[in-house]
């Protein structure tokens, strides 16, 4: 009972996100509208099912779109959280190799 109610909970959630998606990039389809027998509302500017202007854009060339245009800053950031423990490395070995040769007391 348990997996069937997490599988109907993993259903809606795929089946509204789905929806969001096709609403928030402006996209139909995997390639175009082409891919729908009958156009759903949400691959309308106006929301009304079948409509006769679908986006032209498919969901596909949307997601690449939108993904390749958070890669350039995805990639600067992580290059330079990479300096920042590099640097931060560097700094823990010259601090243990000065601990090694301090005179003690």
């Amino acid at each position: 009972m348990w997996v069937v109610t997490i599988a109907i909970i993993g259903f809606i959630g795929a089946w509204k996100r789905n929806r969001y998606m096709l609403l928030t990039l402006k996209c139909c389809g995997g390639v175009n509208a082409s891919d729908w027998k009958t156009v759903p509302a949400s691959c309308c500017a106006s929301g009304k099912e079948g409509c006769k202007d679908p986006y032209p854009v498919g969901c596909a060339q949307a997601t690449y779109d939108l993904v390749k245009g958070y890669f350039l800053t995805s990639g600067i950031i992580t290059t330079l959280l990479c300096i920042v423990e590099l640097t931060a490395v560097i700094c823990a070995c010259i601090l243990a190799h000065q601990y090694k040769n301090y005179d003690k007391v």
